[in-house]
C-alpha cells in the first residue's frame, strides 16, 4: 500500500471522503496544507502538468465563483502567468494534489486514483472528483466565505446553479451524504434558509 500526501483544503469535507476513501482502501495518508504551503512554480507544475490548463482550477474558488476569473480563457501561452497566480491564491489551485513516491497528480479522479494506487474499497463515482465544473455537493453545501471572500458568510452555492440558490432542493441528498461520513449536517445550514433544520 502506498503513503499519500495529500494537498487540501482543511475543513473541506470532498477532502475529507476523498481521504477515507484512500484509507479504507490500506493506504496512509499525510495531509497538509495546500493553502498555506509555499509552492513554487515548478512544484506546481509537477501535480498539473498532465492535465488541461482550465482544468489547473479550482472551480469552486470565491474568485471563480463571482466571475472574476474565467479558467476557460487560458492556453499553454499563460503557463508562467497561471503558475504565479496560484502560487500567489493558493485557494485556485485544484485539489486535492496527490505525490506517491514521487509521481504528482492533481484532482481526484477514482478511476484514475484506482489504476494508479489501487482502491480496494467501494466507492460512489459521483464522490469521487470534487473539482471539476460538475462539482460534487461537498463545497455546494460549503459556506461561500473563507479567506478569499469575507463577505457573504453563510451563504450556500449551488455547483449546478452557478449562483447563490436556496439548498432546500439538494437538502435530503445532502444530509444522507453527510451522515454516511458521520459529518452532522447542522452546521452546513443558515437559519433562515428554506428546508434547513430547525
Amino acid at each position: 500500500m502506498a503513503v499519500v500526501v495529500f494537498y487540501e483544503k482543511p475543513g473541506c469535507s470532498g477532502n475529507a471522503r476523498q481521504k477515507a476513501l484512500l484509507e479504507a482502501s490500506g493506504h496512509t495518508v499525510e495531509a497538509r496544507n495546500i493553502l498555506n504551503t509555499t509552492w513554487t512554480r515548478m512544484q506546481l507544475l509537477s501535480y498539473l502538468k498532465l492535465l488541461p490548463i482550465p482544468q489547473w482550477f479550482n472551480r469552486n474558488a470565491p474568485m471563480i465563483k463571482r466571475g472574476e476569473l474565467s479558467p476557460d480563457v487560458f492556453d499553454e501561452s499563460d503557463v508562467a502567468t497561471i503558475l504565479s497566480l496560484l502560487q500567489t491564491n493558493p485557494i485556485l489551485i485544484r485539489r486535492p494534489l496527490l505525490e506517491v513516491d514521487g509521481v504528482c497528480r492533481a484532482g481526484f479522479d477514482v478511476a484514475l486514483i484506482n489504476e494508479w494506487i489501487g482502491l480496494s474499497a467501494a466507492f460512489d463515482a459521483e464522490d469521487g472528483e470534487e473539482d471539476t465544473a460538475e462539482a460534487a455537493l461537498d463545497d455546494a453545501a460549503q459556506p461561500v466565505a473563507d479567506q478569499n471572500d469575507p463577505g457573504d458568510a453563510g451563504e450556500l452555492i449551488h455547483p449546478r446553479a452557478g449562483s447563490r440558490a436556496s439548498c432546500s432542493f439538494t437538502w435530503a441528498g445532502f444530509t444522507r451524504r453527510l451522515e454516511a461520513f458521520g459529518s452532522t449536517p447542522e452546521r452546513y445550514s443558515r437559519p433562515d434558509a428554506p428546508g434547513a433544520p430547525s
